[in-house]
Formats: structure tokens, sequence, C-alpha cells
């Protein structure tokens, strides 16, 4: 259920590869949704719209990525995998961001081309990370395989239990 910024990730994982730390372990579910170059840049236009009521955003674009989760129109893992699904899937949020970008916020367009190479390149990074998690997690149970979940924020961040609107979008 969570949502991915390739981006970071490969940030990450190069830092802990550089201190030595083993990361073939590491599993990322191919149905994670991925944060796109659109969703940071709507997010921190959309928090300077509010002006004074402003909600804490961090600008990373986690809120418009859940967003276009639940809208049906995200970009999941498996798509950066695979040059003409990524180009397919990317056709309807990306006119509709950039319809927002240009008309609402008055920003610059991203470019198509340039947003699928790139994201092409982090899915060709992470691809020998990338499974099917219903398995991963149902073979492990089913071997006694210690299963870590996170549950990070507490009760007040929470989405439907918090000081909305002031909780995270996760």
């Amino acid at each position: 259920g969570t949502v991915v910024d390739p981006k970071v990730l490969l940030k990450e994982i190069d830092m802990l590869r550089v201190n030595g730390i083993d990361i073939s372990g590491l599993k990322l579910s191919s149905t994670s949704h991925v944060t796109m170059p659109y969703h940071r840049v709507l997010d921190e236009a959309m928090e300077k719209e509010r002006g004074n009521y402003k909600i804490g955003t961090t600008g990373r674009g986690i809120g418009p990525t859940y967003a276009d989760k639940s809208q049906r129109n995200g970009v999941r893992v498996r798509d950066l995998l695979d040059k003409k699904r990524l180009k397919y899937v990317l056709q309807v949020p990306l006119k509709e961001k950039n319809g927002l970008l240009e008309k609402i916020y008055k920003i610059k367009p991203l470019k198509e081309e340039e947003i699928i190479e790139e994201y092409l390149e982090y899915g060709h990074r992470l691809e020998q990370h990338v499974v099917d998690c219903t398995r991963t997690i149902h073979s492990a149970s089913i071997n006694k395989k210690n299963i870590l979940f996170e549950g990070a924020q507490g009760t007040l961040l929470d989405l439907d239990h918090g000081t909305y609107p002031y909780v995270t979008s996760s």
C-alpha cells in the first residue's frame, strides 16, 4: 500500500552500498505506486498556493501520488520495467498534470520523453528487487520467516484518526 520515489530510493540504496551494507534481501512490490516528477512539482505548487492555509507538506509529492493511486490514475513500479507500458500508463496523468501546471500554477509542462527515459533507468536499476509482494509475504509466512511491517508516524498523523488536514497521506 505504499508509494515509492525511485529517485530517492536509489540514492538510499547507493548510500547503503557505499557503506558496505548488503541489500540483496531488499524487496520492492511491483504494485507500489511511483512518485513521478509532476507529483513533486504539484505538491510544492499547491502548498505555495495555500498561502496562510498551508498544511506543512514535505513537498516530496507523496500526497499527490496517493491521490493518483486512489483515482486509479497512477504509475506503478512494474510499469517502469517496460517502455511501451510506461508510455501507455503515463498518457492520462501527464496530460492532466501538465494542464494543471500550465493553466493553474503557470508552471512549464513536463516532457513525456524525458520522464520516460529517466524512469525506465530507475526501473532497470531496481528490477532485481521487484517482486510480487503477495507471494513473497505468503511464502515468508509459510516458511516461518520474520516479516517486518512499518507503521510510522503515529495516531495523530493518521489520515483517518489524526489531526486532519495536518496528517500524512500514507
